[in-house]
């Protein structure tokens, strides 16, 4: 089957001084859809996220090559990491920072597909995005602070993906929501990996979110050695 993201040949140590905490390790993701990262509290689901997203501290040894959606990457290259910082995304549980609550859900979405050097006028916006607001009734016309805890999230995920990534990272994306947002915000996340091709890794300590929505789980375990290990579910 088709590699969806894979990570080949993949360590990483603090300092030259640290035993490895990734001790070449591989992945690779072949069923679309969301993909669920699990493991106990300190097995590295935050470290791995941040070097996915191709930040590396200054002291800290990383090997390995990235591919995901056709492209790949080597972490060892600072070209490398920085592109692949550009098409990679987190989206935080203070989601809320990103939006501007007196706007509307259309004009948030129009400032959020400015470049660095925005012109004077507003950038239209694809018309999927109106089929996706009326599928999941988003009031765009609205302002934003009159919008649920869970359509502000799903407002927040839409103004991510005006940019053009290849990897979208969820922290915890339900943990502020009530059993009937978190699943409409779920069904929102669905519709926009299908819609998009975007890959995404998700963390979650919600087990009936990771039953009802993954596609794929990576498992990261502890070896003797202390070490990390990755299974694919």
């Amino acid at each position: 089957m088709k590699s969806l993201f894979s990570l080949k040949s993949f360590s990483f140590a603090f300092d030259h001084k640290s035993p490895r905490f990734f001790d070449n390790v591989s992945l690779e993701v072949t069923v679309p859809g969301l993909t669920f990262v699990q493991g106990k509290n300190g097995a590295g689901k935050s470290t791995l996220f941040r070097l996915l997203q191709g930040i590396v501290g200054r002291h800290e040894q990383v090997h390995g090559i990235v591919e995901v959606r056709g492209h790949q990457y080597n972490l060892e290259l600072a070209g490398d990491r920085q592109r692949l910082h550009r098409k990679s995304m987190i989206l935080h549980q203070s989601f809320d920072s990103m939006l501007a609550p007196s706007f509307t859900g259309f004009e948030n979405l129009q400032f959020a597909k400015f470049d660095e050097n925005p012109g004077l006028t507003l950038v239209p916006l694809d018309p999927q995005i109106s089929d996706f607001a009326v599928q999941f009734a988003l009031p765009l016309e609205k302002p934003v602070y009159q919008f649920s805890g869970g359509q502000r999230q799903m407002l927040a995920m839409l103004m991510i993906t005006q940019k053009s990534l290849d990897l979208l990272f969820l922290d915890e994306p339900t943990a502020a929501l009530d059993h009937k947002n978190s699943d409409y915000l779920m069904r929102g996340i669905e519709q926009l990996v299908q819609d998009t091709g975007i890959s995404v890794l998700c963390v979650s300590h919600d087990q009936d979110i990771v039953r009802n929505y993954a596609r794929s789980i990576i498992e990261i375990t502890q070896s003797l050695s202390g070490s990390r290990q990755f299974t694919v579910k």
